[in-house]
């Protein structure tokens, strides 16, 4: 790829795991869904296995996002543990929410934890982010608004600026969501396998792919794009094809009155 921004070099690969040499670089590996990560020196003091989680003080600060309900938190022990607990969401206040939290803060006009995230961070003054840190933030506000579609505020341009700022990288964001040519093949399957009737987009998959409800999510989002279908349905089996389950998406586009069928 020819381009003299980088650094006077004609050529450079992207996303090759032998080419893993310099702190920051990462790889997804999209057929086992393994991130490896070449860590910065001082990252070994931001991550903790569930077992040091475990040994905290009582007056660790414990931030919560994406959730204010504790059957969804990541560890349970923990939050029971923690005494000081603040809470970043924006999903609608649900009754059974963190009671003991000293802020709870819940903002269901906001595109993304990662919109309210980044705000909060941009108010902190000049924050030194790294660039997989930016881009962490920014692909969290591209999978919950659909790439600046849906939930789509002022807020959430301008927080995506600011990530922009801080060397945030589009074109990497967007490879976080790269899909492996099997996953991208079943997923097409299963959209042409479809049938609509009566504004609903119906289909089926009986791959027991290990990742089959991450495909079936994706292909129901994407049938949502087709004209004239308001809500999909994929319907696959779980758990070692024991279980049938349903991936159903609705559409957040005004809706014409279905009609009821016997």
């Amino acid at each position: 790829i020819k381009n003299s921004s980088w650094g006077g070099l004609r050529y450079k690969i992207m996303h090759a795991l032998c080419e893993l040499d310099v702190p920051g670089e990462w790889y997804i590996d999209r057929d086992t869904n393994i991130l490896y990560y070449y860590p910065h020196p001082n990252d070994e003091e931001i991550f903790i296995s569930p077992e040091e989680a475990r040994n905290i003080s009582p007056r660790t600060l414990l931030i919560i996002v994406d959730t204010h309900t504790p059957d969804f938190v990541e560890s349970r022990e923990v939050l029971e543990k923690c005494q000081r607990v603040v809470v970043i969401d924006h999903h609608r206040k649900m009754v059974n929410f963190i009671k003991n939290a000293l802020i709870l803060c819940i903002e269901p006009t906001a595109s993304s934890a990662s919109e309210m995230c980044t705000e909060i961070i941009s108010y902190m003054g000049d924050m030194d982010l790294t660039s997989l840190e930016a881009e962490s933030l920014l692909s969290g506000i591209v999978l919950d608004t659909k790439n600046f579609v849906m939930k789509t505020g002022v807020r959430t341009f301008e927080a995506a600026a600011y990530l922009r700022k801080k060397s945030a990288n589009t074109v990497t964001v967007k490879r976080f969501f790269a899909d492996s040519i099997d996953t991208y093949k079943e997923k097409y399957n299963i959209v042409s396998k479809a049938e609509i009737f009566n504004g609903c987009a119906i289909s089926e998959s009986d791959s027991k792919a290990p990742n089959i409800r991450l495909v079936t999510s994706q292909a129901a989002d994407e049938l949502l794009m087709v004209s004239d279908v308001y809500a999909s349905f994929v319907i696959f089996f779980w758990n070692d094809s024991e279980t049938l389950s349903t991936s159903l998406l609705k559409s957040t586009l005004p809706a014409r009155t279905l009609r009821s069928s016997s």
